[in-house]
C-alpha cells in the first residue's frame, strides 16, 4: 500500500475518530479537508475523558480490541488507551531508535510496571517483533525486588534494562551495598531504555558514567496518545513528526509558539485504529529548539520541561520542573552523588544529598543565586534517601494454599493472606533494627520540617 499524504492521514484519522460517540459529537459541524484545517477544531482535554465512559472513545468493534490501559499520570484524572494488536505493532517502527539494543541474542530485563502503563507492553511487543529474550520483571510487584533484579542482571548476562530513569540509581546503590561496582562488575550490561519521567542531561550523564558508559535511550509519550518522541544518539528528544500532527501552542493564547519557544504539545494521531486522537491537549510543556541537531533525525528537537500548572514559583519567579531539577543536579553531582531529594518550604529549599565522601563541600550560595530561592544543602548518610531495607528485602510469593501443616512447615500460616505472601521472608534482626531506626529518624525529621520549615 502506497504511503498516504499528511492530508489523507488527517482525514483518515478524523473519519476513524468519528466512529466513537465522543468525537462524533465533538466534531459535529466541522469540515476538514486536510492538515491545515486542524487548527479550527476543538481541543480534546483530559477532562473530556474523565467525564465520559471509555467506550465513547472506542473507534473499532470490541472484538478487535487487544489491550485496554488507563493512566492517572500526575493529574489524577483517569484517561484511556484502547489498543488493537495492530496498534501496538504499528508503534514498533516508530520507536525503532529506542530499541536499537534489542535483537536476537540480546537479553532485556523489563522493569517498567505491567499494571496499565503502556511502555512495558511496547517493550514486550518490540522484543517479539525485533528479537531478544525479555525478562518480565515489572517493578510494581512483590515478587521481583531490587535484590532479585540485580541478581538476574548478573546471572542472566542482561544487556539492557527498560525502566524509569531513577531505577538505575537505586540499583547502583544496591550494588555498592553488596560490595560491587556497577561500572565494572556487570560487563554485559550496557543499555537503558527509559520512559515515564523527566530525564535531564546531568542525570543522563551521571547514570551513564555510574554504569560504566552504558547508553541511555529515552522515550516520551502517553497512554492515550502513543509514543511522541524518542532520543537520538546525542540524547536529544525528537518528535515523531511523520507519525503525528503536532502543534506546540501558547497555553494562554493557544497560538503557535515560535521555534525556540515553550508551549503545550497538542497531538493528532495518524496510526491509531482503536482510539484515534484529534487535537489532544496533552498538558505537557515542551521547549523547541530552532538550531539543528547534530544527528540526521528529521523530527523537531524538544525538551519536555513539565506539566502546565506544575511550575515552581518563588516570589514571582517561575521555574519549570526540568530546568529546576537540572540546575540542582549540576550542583549535586559535584558531590560525586546522584542520590538526592528536594524539599521546598516557606523558608526555602533544602537539597538532601547522600554522600560517602565529604571532602567536597556543596556551594549553597551558588545554587541560591541561580534559583533565586534560599537554599541549603543537607549532607546525608547512605540509606537516608534510598532506604537500604527496601533494596535488600522482598516478600516471598506463594500460590495460595488452604492447608498449613504445622508439623513440618516452618511458617505457621493461619489464613489465606499468610498462604499467599510472606512479608517477612528476608527479614533478620539486623534488617528489622535498620528499619526501626530509619523509621524513627525519618519521623523526627518530618516533625522538625513541619515545625521549622
Amino acid at each position: 500500500m502506497s504511503e498516504l499524504s499528511r492530508d489523507e492521514l488527517v482525514l483518515r484519522t478524523i473519519e476513524r475518530a468519528r466512529r466513537g460517540s465522543f468525537f462524533n459529537e465533538h466534531l459535529q459541524g466541522h469540515k476538514v479537508t486536510g492538515e491545515s484545517d486542524l487548527a479550527q477544531l476543538p481541543f480534546l482535554h483530559k477532562q473530556h475523558m474523565k467525564d465520559r465512559h471509555a467506550d465513547d472513545f472506542l473507534a473499532v468493534d470490541r472484538s478487535e480490541v487487544w489491550h485496554y490501559h488507563e493512566s492517572f499520570g500526575t493529574t489524577g484524572a483517569r484517561v484511556y488507551g484502547w489498543y488493537t494488536l495492530a496498534d501496538f505493532e504499528a508503534e514498533i517502527p516508530i520507536i525503532k531508535v529506542w530499541m536499537e539494543a534489542f535483537g536476537p541474542g540480546k537479553t532485556i530485563i523489563n522493569r517498567l510496571p505491567y499494571a496499565f502503563p503502556v511502555p512495558s507492553h511496547l517493550a514486550e511487543t518490540g522484543a517479539r517483533v525485533v528479537g531478544g529474550c525479555l525478562l518480565p520483571a515489572g517493578n510494581m510487584n512483590f515478587n521481583v525486588g531490587y535484590k532479585r533484579v540485580l541478581e538476574l542482571v548478573e546471572r542472566m548476562a542482561v544487556t539492557s534494562m527498560v525502566s524509569f530513569p531513577l531505577e538505575p540509581v537505586q540499583l547502583a546503590e544496591l550494588a555498592k551495598i553488596q560490595g560491587k561496582d556497577p561500572a565494572t562488575d556487570f560487563p554485559h550490561f550496557k543499555n537503558f531504555n527509559m520512559a515515564g519521567r523527566l530525564l535531564t542531561p546531568t542525570l543522563k550523564r551521571s547514570i551513564e558514567a555510574q554504569w560504566g558508559g552504558a547508553k541511555i535511550r529515552n522515550l516520551y509519550g502517553c497512554t492515550e496518545g502513543g509514543p511522541f518522541a524518542t532520543s537520538c544518539p546525542g540524547g536529544h528528544l525528537h518528535l515523531h513528526d511523520s507519525d503525528f500532527a503536532f502543534e506546540i501552542l501558547d497555553p494562554e493564547t493557544k497560538e503557535p509558539v515560535a521555534p525556540g519557544g515553550i508551549g503545550v504539545l497538542v497531538a493528532t494521531t495518524f496510526r491509531r485504529q482503536a482510539q484515534p486522537m484529534v487535537r489532544y491537549w496533552t498538558g505537557d510543556l515542551v521547549r523547541t529548539h530552532a538550531e539543528p541537531c547534530s544527528c540526521d533525525r528529521k523530527g523537531r528537537r524538544i525538551e519536555v520541561i513539565g506539566r502546565h500548572g506544575d511550575e515552581i514559583e518563588w516570589k514571582g519567579r517561575k521555574h519549570y520542573p526540568y530546568d529546576f531539577e537540572e540546575t540542582v543536579l549540576q550542583e549535586v553531582t559535584k558531590l560525586n552523588s546522584n542520590i538526592w531529594f528536594n524539599i521546598l518550604t516557606h523558608r526555602g529549599l533544602t537539597v538532601r544529598v547522600e554522600v560517602r565522601d565529604r571532602s567536597v563541600q556543596p556551594d549553597a550560595a551558588a545554587l541560591t543565586e541561580k534559583l533565586g530561592i534560599p537554599t541549603r544543602f543537607e549532607l546525608c548518610e547512605p540509606s537516608d534517601i534510598v532506604n537500604h531495607v527496601a533494596l535488600l528485602t522482598q516478600a516471598k510469593i506463594f500460590k495460595p494454599f488452604t492447608l498449613s501443616d504445622w508439623r513440618n512447615d516452618k511458617r505457621k500460616v493461619i489464613n489465606l493472606s499468610g498462604g499467599s505472601i510472606d512479608w517477612w521472608a528476608d527479614f533478620t534482626w539486623k534488617i528489622a533494627w535498620m528499619q526501626i531506626t530509619k523509621g524513627t529518624k525519618d519521623w523526627f525529621y518530618r516533625l522538625f520540617k513541619r515545625i521549622f520549615g
